[in-house]
């Protein structure tokens, strides 16, 4: 038998970072964390004790991703992954992005573009695919045992107080992305989780806005919607709500899916997701707790990996209940040849603008066609498209972040002209 490579593995971002490192330390044998980039030293104490001794510490990004490392997970600031997925791309290493793909429909085209002709490696950590009853509705639908998806239903409620967005200034002229942050961008949990759920792919969408006028919250958060409910039609002919990232009290997340034979849900406010309601009939409801029972989740191997991180940490556990560890597993064995990407790059970048166009869709009131990023002719037609609702400075943002100030960008105007 031919001895496995140990990956060298980079994390940018040592913030969001912690949490990968906690669970790539369990993957010793199989992984090691070499290098870390991280803009503010300050923070380095976030990997302190979770990383190698040996492992080396990066403020320049270029300087990272040419010291050696096979792959990078990307854990930096939510719209800014493509530039740095490309810059990887074309150092030859391969990439595992935390978020959104990308955040504006010209850099979905550029991704997609640079990771063809570099052809290197991609996946898109959708985590909670991972939770027990999100995982269990998945192998009941593979197995063809809940029937044809008709339905699906997911919420993401992120309370927005102090502790949830400590990052916010008042100074506009260095803007936290979190500020202006339109609700329907940040679809990772709620429809990222019921594509991997379902297998299918959206290809239209219609969003409403949760419109609150004037400021609300907290004085630094510039938007004026704490939400948003977003339609989309997937290509099994299935129809999906979902929100974004809400801040609307408690935060939680559910998931529920109607299929032919029966329906199945998460329990709302179960921190754990383990709770798997399935339904047939009046009357006919099953309550498990998939943990309990082998749900292809927890295969040997990763219980054995599972099993030494607990003896490496105080508490046992990881990250986000322990699902973070499942996309690091998978994303290795991806390396590796052992399996395709959970969620590729196609399926990232169409999930990115999902979100892009939904807020495209509550400024002017329109239904949009998803673009299929693998058909060139779509891809020329959004390429020229680089507005986004970020920007460092408020005066620079070129797509408005809230409602309010719609009508001061020119939407309308020809060059902005959408022919999808």
């Amino acid at each position: 038998m031919v001895e496995k490579k140990v990956l060298k593995i980079g994390v940018m971002g040592a913030q969001m970072g912690g949490a990968h490192t906690r669970s790539m330390k369990a993957l010793g044998d199989r992984a090691v964390i070499t290098a870390i980039c991280e803009k503010n030293p300050e923070i380095y104490n976030r990997v302190d004790g979770w990383v190698r001794p040996e492992t080396k510490f990066y403020t320049d990004f270029d300087e990272f991703i040419h010291s050696g490392i096979d792959a990078v997970i990307l854990a930096n600031y939510f719209h800014e992954h493509a530039k740095y997925a490309i810059k990887a791309f074309e150092a030859g290493v391969d990439v595992l992005s935390e978020t959104t793909a990308a955040p504006s429909l010209a850099e979905c085209v550029q991704l997609v573009e640079a990771y063809e002709k570099y052809g290197r490696k991609y996946s898109l950590a959708v985590n909670c695919s991972y939770f027990d009853s999100v995982y269990n509705m998945r192998n009941k639908i593979r197995s063809g045992e809940a029937g044809k998806v008709l339905y699906a239903e997911a919420e993401y409620y992120h309370s927005a107080d102090k502790h949830a967005v400590g990052a916010f200034n008042s100074d506009i002229n260095n803007l936290h992305w979190r500020q202006t942050l339109p609700g329907s961008y940040y679809n990772m949990h709620t429809l990222g989780a019921l594509m991997y759920a379902t297998d299918s792919m959206p290809k239209t969408v219609w969003c409403k806005s949760i419109h609150v006028p004037g400021a609300y919250i907290l004085p630094t958060k510039l938007t004026d919607s704490p939400g948003a409910v977003v339609i989309t039609e997937m290509d099994n002919g299935a129809v999906f709500k979902t929100t974004g990232c809400s801040s609307i009290k408690p935060t939680s997340k559910w998931y529920r899916i109607n299929c032919e034979n029966f329906c199945m849900e998460s329990e709302r406010y179960d921190e754990s997701e383990k709770k798997y309601i399935q339904a047939k009939g009046h009357g006919d409801v099953e309550i498990t707790i998939p943990g309990s029972v082998n749900v292809g989740l927890d295969t040997p191997d990763i219980q054995a990996i599972k099993a030494k991180f607990d003896e490496q940490i105080e508490h046992g556990g990881v990250s986000h209940g322990g699902i973070d560890l499942y996309n690091k597993v998978h994303f290795i064995n991806y390396l590796n040849g052992e399996e395709e990407s959970e969620f590729d790059i196609y399926k990232a970048v169409t999930l990115s603008a999902v979100g892009i166009l939904g807020w495209y869709s509550v400024l002017t009131g329109k239904e949009f066609r998803i673009p299929d990023f693998r058909n060139p002719e779509d891809r020329d037609k959004i390429r020229w498209d680089t507005r986004m609702p970020f920007a460092k400075k408020y005066e620079e943002l070129t797509l408005p972040c809230k409602l309010e100030e719609r009508d001061k960008f020119d939407l309308y105007d020809q060059k902005y002209k959408f022919g999808l």
